[in-house]
């Protein structure tokens, strides 16, 4: 005899493990976008420093 209520356990159990597999799908996928598509440049940092391109004076002094 077909035992139906295990059968209905291991099919939930087999939709959870296919939900479980495509999140982990998106998330890499969304991963490797992110690895693609960096900026290529840090931020933008404004100097107010008198002199900018010059050595800077020692600052320990």
């Amino acid at each position: 005899m077909i035992d139906t209520k295990a059968m209905a356990q291991q099919l939930e159990q087999a939709r959870r493990a296919r939900i479980e597999a495509e999140t982990a799908y998106c998330d890499i996928e969304e991963l490797l976008w992110d690895m693609h598509h960096q900026q290529t440049h840090g931020p933008r940092i404004a100097y107010a420093f008198d002199g900018f391109g010059r050595q800077l004076a020692d600052w320990s002094h």
